[in-house]
């Protein structure tokens, strides 16, 4: 060896470029999705709990629910991961995209 630096270049290309805004545009959609809920706190916890509650216990129900979304979206990221690498992404994105809707179905 010796001695000398080398310099690796990153070749940008269209499809980095286009990979890169739609993944921050992906995260930008998510924050606002969480941003909503804390600003909408109040009203959700006076909407969704009982009345008899105390307000502090309403509001910490509240964040509650805001916290295990937080928590439980990586942790459903990293299972989907897992199943679109070994059974591919397509089918995966497919499923995913099919039981949300059913679900959403069911809820309303």
């Amino acid at each position: 060896m010796s001695g000398q630096l080398t310099r690796t270049s990153v070749h940008t290309n269209e499809s980095n470029i286009r990979t890169s805004l739609l993944a921050s545009i992906g995260s930008a959609f998510e924050f606002y999705d969480f941003v909503i809920f804390v600003f909408f706190a109040s009203v959700i916890s006076t909407l969704f709990f009982p009345p008899s509650l105390p307000e502090w216990n309403r509001q910490l129900q509240s964040y509650a629910i805001f916290a295990t979304g937080y928590i439980v979206r990586p942790l459903g990221g990293i299972v989907m991961a897992h199943f679109g690498d070994t059974r591919g992404r397509k089918r995966v994105f497919e499923w995913k995209t099919w039981l949300g809707d059913m679900l959403r179905g069911v809820a309303s």
